[in-house]
């Protein structure tokens, strides 16, 4: 830049601030000098005065330049907001024409304050409302095509699996895909901001309404988990019913994703809830078992009036609809549906030792080992009966042992051993000390026992039966092993897993479905004959059930 045009612009700085025009801080140094070369180029020998005219002359035109500019731009974004509004309405419209509707106005209600996990956010909606949503939350299908139109059948992707043909007869697992499209935490936690698109999407009404007898029968499911919270959501979908109750607790040391997209899953459901307390998970210890406590006593404050509680990992899936289920707790009795077997001697080493929790030093994660140190005994001479951890709970048997002094003493005593799951529930059970409600008085071996069927590895021909992989000594089923658990009597099936196999779950979920819809009825003479054994050696009998 020439020394004529440094002084023409320097001296322009003070000019400029006599200017009545506001606003002189919107234009840059370089809009300046831009003037004051077109002013130089215009007259060289021109005398200040005629400069200073000139230079305002050129930054009003600039002025007026950067207006329009403006307003160009300020219209164009108008034009692609309103572009933006009409296209979103478009959308709506067009998923409002071509998807069923919800009876449900709006899924933003939570269980009742007692049964809340503790960090949820206080319940302001009135338990009028909660009760109209519970009552109108399901669908109005008659004809179960909907269902499979919208793909609220097993898994998206995997329409075109041969599920008729796995059902019927054992077929190679090679044939069958291998892989599903996952659905994410993140993908969960967003759909679950909407409550009804998230109910719409997933498919939480596609049954058709309940029968008045199960309307009468309501039940409470207890699910735990730590990870695959799209298996969670598939096997929730697969039992939900709005007159239920289900209870969620989910390990503390799962991610912090899942726990977000777990409380925005259930102020979605009014009848899910998550448990009041959250345990830390350690395999084989205390905590396991105290996870199923918290939510019995959750349920037990909770509106709805249920009769049995099943309590059922994220890995399990049912072998029946909720009709049979109902009509199999009914044949119950009130009577409790609780494993127990003879221990094997290393079993004994469970609970005649003091067990503690032991920081592995290579993983850094806690662990359950046994120490040097005898147990004492269980009080008042009880035997103890292993167990499995899942069973069928009468209300008044949840009530016992949330509230009997001799089931509180056998918690106490089961802090010390390892895997108190498996033997708590056997221990009260099967006890003639102080009988629970619809306990069983004679041996514990000879009582048929209904609620999860799993293929050992250690049982005989436990091998040769799965037809795929063994993890912990337990099958993960596959489509393979369909022809065997469709014939089964037992209300579960454990495990699966999502990621092994998922068309066995697929054509599961497609068989559950199809019998839900057809008001499948169950064979309650083979049922009656399974559980004539039961009643003769109940301790009681609860009426009307």
């Amino acid at each position: 830049m020439s020394t004529r045009v440094k002084i023409i612009y320097y001296d322009l700085q003070k000019t400029e601030e006599m200017d009545p025009i506001k606003n002189h801080d919107l234009y840059t140094d370089r809009d300046k000098l831009d003037c004051c070369l077109k002013i130089v180029n215009r007259s060289h020998d021109a005398p200040v005065d005629q400069v200073e005219r000139l230079f305002r002359k050129e930054m009003l035109l600039a002025r007026k330049v950067a207006k329009n500019c403006d307003v160009r731009k300020a219209c164009r974004s108008y034009i692609a907001l309103v572009g933006l509004v009409a296209a979103v309405c478009l959308y709506l419209l067009v998923a409002n024409l071509t998807s069923p509707t919800l009876s449900l106005r709006s899924f933003r209600n939570k269980p009742d304050a007692k049964s809340r996990c503790f960090y949820a956010q206080k319940d302001e909606e009135s338990p009028s409302i909660k009760e109209n949503l519970l009552k109108n939350i399901t669908f109005h299908l008659d004809d179960g095509s909907i269902a499979y139109r919208n793909k609220w059948v097993g898994f998206r992707g995997m329409e075109q699996v041969n599920c008729p043909m796995a059902l019927a007869a054992p077929t190679l697992n090679r044939i069958y895909p291998r892989q599903i499209n996952r659905t994410f935490t993140h993908e969960i936690m967003k759909d679950a901001q909407n409550c009804s698109y998230f109910v719409n999407k997933y498919g939480f009404g596609r049954y058709p309404r309940p029968v008045q007898m199960e309307e009468d029968f309501p039940i409470a499911f207890v699910i735990l988990f730590h990870k695959d919270l799209d298996q969670v959501l598939f096997l929730l979908r697969a039992i939900y019913r709005p007159h239920n109750a289900y209870c969620l607790t989910v390990d503390t040391k799962s991610s912090v994703k899942l726990h977000a997209a777990t409380r925005a899953i259930v102020r979605c459901l009014p009848n899910v809830f998550l448990s009041s307390k959250l345990e830390d998970i350690v395999y084989g210890g205390l905590s396991r078992l105290m996870a199923d406590l918290n939510c019995f006593k959750d349920l037990m404050n909770h509106p709805v009036k249920w009769k049995y509680i099943l309590n059922t990992p994220g890995q399990q899936f049912p072998l029946r609809t909720n009709l049979e289920l109902v009509q199999i707790l009914k044949l119950f009795a009130g009577t409790n549906d609780i494993l127990g077997t003879a221990e094997a001697d290393w079993e004994r080493k469970r609970h005649r030792y003091v067990h503690q929790y032991v920081t592995n030093v290579t993983t850094g994660q806690l662990e359950v080992r046994p120490t040097k140190r005898r147990h004492r005994p269980l009080p008042f001479g009880m035997k103890a009966v292993k167990c499995s951890a899942y069973g069928a709970f009468s209300r008044q048997f949840v009530h016992f042992v949330l509230t009997n002094q001799l089931a509180k003493d056998v918690l106490e005593w089961s802090k010390s051993i390892y895997s108190p799951d498996e033997m708590y529930w056997g221990v009260l059970n099967y006890n003639r000390v102080d009988p629970a409600p619809g306990g069983f008085s004679g041996k514990p071996n000879e009582n048929p026992w209904l609620s999860s069927f799993s293929e050992w590895e250690a049982s005989q021909g436990g091998k040769l039966r799965c037809r795929s992989k063994f993890v912990r000594g337990i099958c993960i089923f596959s489509p393979a092993d369909l022809p065997v658990l469709v014939k089964k009597v037992y209300l579960f099936a454990n495990k699966f897993h999502i990621t092994h196999h998922p068309a066995a779950l697929h054509c599961l979920d497609q068989w559950i479905y199809n019998n839900s819809v057809s008001l499948s009825f169950i064979n309650e003479t083979m049922y009656l004959d399974i559980l004539k054994k039961r009643w003769k050696r109940r301790n009681s009998i609860l009426q009307n059930l």
